[in-house]
């Protein structure tokens, strides 16, 4: 399963305090590709119920606290950040992202920079959805 959605990156992002990003609650087709060199491109689509208020930065990602959003710019249909993850005895990471909503149709990309053994390994993930209508599942 690839985690974190792009909900969930949405909501973490969010989270860290700006105006309000529009977006159309209901059931969301997904489609999230990630790249990296260890693992090679990996694809996944699936359905996600989104409902007014589930933005919550626990749900998938940066439930560790150990990542933490450097910058960020929010409009009412884009969400731009910059962020930096990793525990004090781990790897470090850096990245940036942007989430852009069109009501009924979302798309976004980010791109994570891993600092391990001396090397940058560099991770993108592009994702989109579509509005499917009222929630179907949970």
């Amino acid at each position: 399963m690839l985690r974190p959605s792009w909900i969930a990156i949405a909501a973490t992002v969010h989270a860290a305090g700006a105006a309000a990003l529009s977006f159309e609650p209901g059931q969301w087709e997904v489609t999230m590709v990630m790249q990296s060199p260890m693992m090679g491109e990996r694809r996944q689509t699936r359905s996600e119920c989104v409902e007014e208020g589930d933005f919550d930065p626990t749900s998938d990602f940066m439930n560790d606290d150990t990542c933490h959003v450097t910058d960020l710019d929010e409009t009412a249909t884009t969400l731009k950040w910059k962020m930096q993850c990793g525990p004090a005895n781990g790897p470090q990471m850096v990245g940036a992202g942007e989430f852009i909503s069109k009501g009924k149709t979302a798309s976004g990309k980010m791109l994570m920079t891993m600092f391990f053994a001396g090397q940058n390994l560099v991770m993108t993930s592009h994702w989109s959805g579509r509005h499917l209508g009222p929630c179907t599942t949970k």
